[in-house]
């Protein structure tokens, strides 16, 4: 059974101070967010970023946009993204939040949580993606440090007379 259309709201507003007031609280709900925010056109180019963006990835704003984003990405990401890319376009279901690998311009990795969607216009149809990217820095090197004592208190369990004798 088909599905009916979405009510649509359409709001007039005369009151140019209030529409100014309204894009400037979004404009820093965008650009104050915690975590990286992009938006993309549908071939992949970056079309805007947030101060969170370019502080995760050390470049400025003129040097990310208008850039591929596969140009910001690890080998290993790119492939996981023309992969997701390609099931899309076929109709695959594809998760919405994955795990990515960021290069910063120092060139360092930053592992991420991506959450990717489209943007649509009235009619339904994508035109660009929107993504919101979550650093997993700290939290990778707190699971790397909890691994680290597992293995060593193990070591230490299974060795009890190296553990006493301090060796």
């Amino acid at each position: 059974m088909p599905q009916p259309d979405p009510p649509t709201l359409l709001i007039v507003n005369d009151n140019p101070a209030q529409l100014r007031e309204s894009e400037e609280y979004y404009r820093n709900l965008f650009e104050e967010a915690c975590d990286g925010i992009a938006t993309l056109s549908l071939d992949g180019c970056i079309t805007n970023v947030n101060k969170t963006s370019m502080h995760m990835l050390g470049w400025s704003w003129d040097e990310l946009v208008g850039k591929p984003v596969t140009q910001f990405l690890t080998p290993t990401s790119t492939m996981l993204i023309e992969d997701r890319s390609r099931k899309a376009q076929q109709g695959e279901s594809v998760a919405p939040t994955f795990e990515l690998e960021l290069v910063r311009k120092d060139e360092d990795v930053v592992p991420v949580e991506c959450q990717l969607r489209y943007i649509r216009d009235k009619a339904g149809k994508p035109t660009g993606l929107h993504a919101t990217c979550r650093d997993l820095s700290a939290k990778k090197e707190r699971e790397r440090q909890r691994t680290e004592f597992i293995a060593m208190l193990s070591h230490g369990i299974k060795n009890p007379l190296g553990v006493i004798l301090g060796y």
